[in-house]
């Protein structure tokens, strides 16, 4: 389990903080199997394509290369009010990573100045991180948001990772570092960005 206290000093060394969002900072608790039977018949009625979702994340990428722009926007905006429904009724905060960035601020960002900043990367919607952030009393110690809305390509992709970067260009990579609960979508992405990684496990 990660705690504060063991990497404190290691932390120290860092400057931009970046946190994923389900899973690592709040449980969103989505029920899955709704969403994914949804999306399979309104995906089947709207534009006449079999898909089951499964995995619902790449399946929804290559539903992107089947279909225009405008016609995604309907599956876009259905997700985004799935993510809120859960959000607002069934979420949870994930007491590790919740605890952990609320450490961070207290004990590093605030005291140094607006020196240190504490940005979200997630696969989710920036809507569902900036209203959940909000939720949970944690808006104030984040500097930047980016959702799956904000890239062309999600985790395990870099783009987020570098996009976020860009804000923050006096920052060099070995001052980053990356705080999420999976080994694909997280772990990966840090890795191939070159900064550094804590996993953090829902549970934990």
């Amino acid at each position: 389990m990660v705690k504060f206290e063991t990497i404190q000093q290691d932390l120290k060394k860092k400057r931009l903080f970046i946190f994923d969002f389900d899973e690592t900072l709040v449980n969103l608790n989505i029920k899955w199997d709704q969403t994914k039977s949804h999306l399979t018949q309104m995906v089947k009625e709207r534009f006449g394509k079999d898909i089951n979702f499964t995995p619902i994340l790449e399946q929804l990428e290559f539903l992107k290369t089947q279909i225009s722009s405008t016609d995604y926007l309907s599956i876009d905006k259905f997700l985004i009010q799935d993510e809120l429904n859960a959000l607002r009724h069934y979420s949870t905060i994930q007491n590790v990573g919740f605890s952990l960035l609320k450490n961070i601020y207290i004990h590093i960002i605030n005291p140094s100045k607006s020196s240190r900043f504490i940005a979200i990367l997630s696969n989710n919607y920036t809507e569902t991180l900036k209203e959940g952030t909000k939720r949970y009393g944690i808006d104030q110690y984040i500097s930047y948001y980016l959702g799956r809305d904000k890239v062309t390509k999600i985790k395990p992709n870099i783009e987020g990772l570098k996009n976020i970067h860009d804000q923050f260009p006096n920052i060099p990579k070995k001052e980053i570092v990356y705080f999420g609960d999976s080994a694909v979508y997280d772990k990966i992405t840090a890795e191939t960005y070159g900064i550094d990684f804590y996993l953090i496990r829902k549970g934990s």
